[in-house]
């Protein structure tokens, strides 16, 4: 997600939907009687003249919101306020939002919805891609655009001489401390590690070890070439994705495994709100999927309510998606837990 302006006083943001889970994400946010305006293409009907398609500017006021997965676009219905003079105002309008389009949304800004965009522009503007291979080590940083920033040579002998080994682990050291160096430099939410042999599995075995994440892949090429080959086959995003799934699955998991043990967990709304009011929850985990039921019964500001009370007392807030079984299960079970600091 690309924030283009933001003025939260006003309620006004301009954003551009990079991917699919960027036009997912403006589902769980956009809510009936927002605005939303944008360039779109209309039907211009004239007396004695066929009707023609044209580009136009409109403002409309959203009524039905919907994300359509079998072709990836967000479709917003909505009486038009604003537009061209050949534009009715009060009649209605479909905005169909792609990869790639911008859209200007004015509403009141929650804290949920605020920190759901940071979240999307973070995981889509920071992605640290070093390509390793014998000979060496590309680092390259993807935002919106995909930025070289140096390449490291690693002058290895040939394998039959005697100190190879030991030249490969200095080798290795000395990538190690600059893909550390550079998440440091460029807060780097994610970190892919690549290449065509074996150098890239060893690289990521020994920053797990230290503590530092990282999503292994493959590539044919090395260098630059491997950047645009690893990012031009969708593999970037699907690991960035799938890595996401494994940490909520992860909170899924452990969740329902305290509940197994009857250990310091709470669930449903009534429940979990009352241990939030009292200041007794380290965990909240919330579906994504309560959050869309909670803004169609226009009851967002319940939800709401329990998340800015949650945050205020130091609670970690955690959103599960309901695209993968983990998150499904969750959902079935109420969408709603937490995990308690103490017995109450």
């Amino acid at each position: 997600m690309k924030i283009i302006h933001s003025d939260y006083k006003k309620g006004i943001v301009k954003v551009r939907a990079d991917d699919n889970e960027d036009l997912w994400s403006l589902r769980k946010i956009i809510s009936e009687g927002d605005t939303v305006s944008g360039e779109t293409t209309r039907v211009i009907k004239k007396e004695d003249r066929e009707g023609i398609r044209k580009k136009a500017y409109i403002k409309l006021k959203a009524e039905k919101i919907e994300f359509m997965e079998s072709s990836y676009t967000l479709k917003i219905l909505g009486k038009i306020i604003e537009g061209p003079e050949d534009v009715p105002k009060g009649s209605y309008h479909s905005f169909n939002i792609n990869e790639g389009d911008e859209i200007t949304i004015e509403k009141e800004w929650s804290t949920y919805d605020k920190e759901e965009l940071k979240k999307r522009e973070k995981k889509t503007n920071k992605t640290l891609i070093t390509i390793i291979d014998r000979q060496d080590a590309t680092h390259a940083l993807v935002t919106s655009e995909v930025k070289e920033l140096y390449t490291h040579e690693s002058r290895l002998p040939r394998k039959d001489q005697n100190d190879y080994e030991k030249r490969v682990n200095e080798y290795h050291k000395e990538v190690i401390n600059q893909i550390k160096e550079l998440i440091t430099e460029h807060k780097a939410k994610n970190v892919i590690i690549a290449g065509p042999g074996f150098s890239a599995e060893q690289i990521v075995k020994e920053l797990n070890k230290e503590g530092v994440k990282t999503i292994k892949s493959h590539t044919n090429q090395t260098g630059m070439s491997g950047v645009k080959e690893l990012i031009g086959s969708g593999a970037l995003k699907e690991l960035v994705k799938e890595d996401e799934v494994s940490e909520e699955t992860m909170i899924v998991e452990e969740f329902f495994r305290l509940i197994n043990k009857d250990k310091l967990i709470k669930y449903g709304f009534n429940s979990v709100k009352e241990a939030v009011n009292k200041g007794a929850v380290k965990e909240l985990i919330i579906s994504e999927q309560l959050v869309i039921e909670h803004r169609e019964r226009k009851t967002f500001k319940e939800l709401e309510h329990i998340i800015n009370m949650a945050e205020s007392t130091g609670t970690k807030v955690e959103f599960i998606g309901v695209k993968h079984e983990a998150g499904k299960r969750f959902i079935k079970f109420g969408g709603i837990g937490a995990i308690l600091r103490y017995q109450i």
